[in-house]
């Protein structure tokens, strides 16, 4: 780039200076007698226009601005790789600081495209696809042009041009970036007013699902014991009818069976007079009347 005629690179950069300044969004809007900084964002650029004047007009007004970038690419680089990314960057400082607004231009992202288009097509490939999926989830164009730019850096590295493309490059994004500031700072403020009006769950929802927890172990637990009790049951009856039957004791004892003196617990009950001892039956009689 040293090697090039200065006289080449300031002609480049004054042509493509001075066509990047000249707005189609606001000539369409002068002939429509549509108030374009009074809408929607009041840039002079595509999406305002589409918003402003329909889409035909966005549509016509973005496909002009991509050619301002494009052409004087597309033209000095016949002078060489220098002039021509001289000829895109001053493009794009026309597009957004265009005299004939008084400085206050578009946001360059339509005028950059068409001079990445005309140097290195391949590099708008990672450019378009970051925009579309940006835009796809935050329904936002200025966010996707932003994440757009930014792709560029990374590309101009792994697709080489140079240490000037990377310079270029890097112009591009912060042209870009610097032009979309009001919407990073709205895009972080409605991403903070989201999250003030659904919070996270307070503490005690989450002390509720700790309960909940702690009833269903409990449940488990019992399940458990039950279990222990029916083997212990089961395990009692395969011992056999013998056991089942010293195991419940004198009281089922069929008649005519004495009961082993000494045998009788608590928990047998009281015992009444048997015809089998006498010693019952006399004191009975002689406490009678």
């Amino acid at each position: 780039m040293s090697r090039l005629p200065w006289r080449n690179l300031v002609l480049a950069g004054a042509a493509s200076y001075a066509l990047g300044s000249l707005s189609p969004a606001a000539a369409a809007a002068r002939l429509r007698k549509a108030d374009l900084r009074g809408t929607g964002s009041g840039n002079p650029g595509a999406t305002n226009a589409a918003r402003t004047m329909g889409v035909p007009v966005g549509v016509a007004v973005g496909a002009l601005d991509i050619g301002k970038g494009y052409l004087p690419v597309w033209y000095f680089r016949r002078h060489g790789t220098g002039c021509a990314e001289v000829a895109g960057l001053a493009a794009v400082l026309g597009h957004v600081t265009s005299p004939l607004l008084k400085g206050r231009g578009g946001k360059g992202v339509a005028t950059s495209l068409g001079s990445i288009l005309a140097l290195e097509p391949i590099w708008a490939i990672p450019v378009l696809t970051g925009f579309g999926l940006t835009v796809g989830a935050t329904r936002q164009m200025g966010i996707g042009s932003v994440v757009g730019s930014l792709t560029l850096m990374p590309t101009s590295i792994v697709v080489w041009r140079g240490r000037s493309g990377v310079a270029f490059a890097l112009g591009m994004s912060a042209i870009v970036v610097y032009r979309h500031r009001r919407n990073l700072r709205t895009y972080v403020e409605q991403v903070r007013l989201q999250r003030t009006v659904h919070p996270r769950p307070p503490a005690r929802e989450a002390g509720a699902a700790l309960t909940d927890e702690v009833s269903v172990e409990s449940f488990v637990a019992e399940e458990v014991l039950t279990e222990a009790h029916a083997a212990q049951g089961l395990a009692a009856a395969a011992e056999g009818p013998a056991a089942a039957a010293a195991a419940q004791g004198p009281a089922t004892q069929g008649p005519g069976v004495a009961a082993p003196a000494g045998e009788a617990s608590a928990g047998d009950g009281p015992v009444g007079p048997s015809s089998t001892d006498p010693s019952a039956t006399g004191s009975g009689s002689a406490e009678g009347p």
